[in-house]
């Protein structure tokens, strides 16, 4: 049980750091296209293959089909995250930064 409690909390943060990476890569209004196709292309930036040999459309390829699960996994996150702005209805989303 505590094992399936840390992978969950693990898996959780992982999500959360990726729509965090996301942001910091995106201006500061966007679509919701536009922070899925960020999320997923983190897992294959630095791949060399992306350069030479690799279908350039690769990660729009994986994320178009998929955004209803996109938005079921990231949703939740970007609802509660009080610097975020998200239109559900009209699918975009804005980062309010706060300034110190």
């Amino acid at each position: 049980m505590n094992e399936n409690v840390t992978l969950r909390s693990a898996l959780d943060k992982n999500l959360r750091s990726a729509v965090t990476a996301a942001f910091l890569m995106l201006s500061e209004s966007f679509s919701e296209e536009d922070l899925f196709v960020e999320i997923a292309g983190l897992s294959y930036s630095g791949d060399f293959r992306m350069v030479v040999g690799e279908e350039k459309t690769k990660v729009w390829n994986i994320v178009k089909p998929n955004v209803a699960h996109f938005r079921e996994l990231y949703g939740s996150i970007l609802q509660e995250n009080p610097q975020v702005v998200y239109e559900t209805q009209q699918g975009r989303l804005e980062v309010k930064w706060a300034c110190r």
